[in-house]
């Protein structure tokens, strides 16, 4: 048994951001956590709330989600789309903005986008998932994110995350 609440993540994304695969992936991985972790996709209500999917009530600040995330702008696309998902993705940050509560991008493909949200998932919640990572790698997002986390500038991050997963 766990002396630990039971753990709350909510997956924000624009159309064709892999939001929903990663949702399948987390549920996965933390499968034998316990208590079992609560993890869902989050939507924005017609008055700009960020909220649980299917819970037109719910209020993304109570119960506090120990994590938020974001899935970035670096998968595939086709035509026109990458326009409207960077619409959407604006609408997505300033909505998480508006509500006041922090949450993190997400970027990858396939297991690579699913690693990354592990990691974050070890830093909020190291009793639910213990990711291993190198001195080297550890010391680089150190730096990085006492300028990041004051930016939100998704080209920005799309182009430094993709450089860092590439090294």
């Amino acid at each position: 048994m766990s002396n630990h609440a039971p753990l709350c993540i909510v997956v924000f994304g624009a159309a064709r951001t892999g939001r929903t695969r990663l949702v399948a992936d987390l549920v996965t991985a933390l499968a034998s956590t316990r208590p079992a972790p609560l993890i869902a996709e989050g939507e924005v209500s017609s008055q700009g709330r960020p909220l649980m999917a299917g819970s037109p009530t719910w209020d993304i600040r109570a119960p506090t989600p120990n994590l938020i995330l974001l899935t970035g702008l670096d998968l595939p696309v086709p035509g026109a789309l990458p326009d409207q998902q960077a619409a959407e993705d604006r609408r997505l940050r300033q909505a998480l903005q508006a509500a006041g509560v922090g949450w993190r991008v997400v970027y990858g493909q396939g297991e690579q986008r699913s690693h990354h949200a592990l990691q974050a998932v070890a830093e909020v919640a190291p009793w639910a998932w213990t990711a291993a990572v190198s001195e080297a790698e550890a010391g680089r997002w150190q730096r990085l994110a006492a300028n990041c986390d004051k930016c939100g500038d998704a080209a920005c991050e799309h182009r430094l995350f993709t450089g860092l997963a590439r090294d």
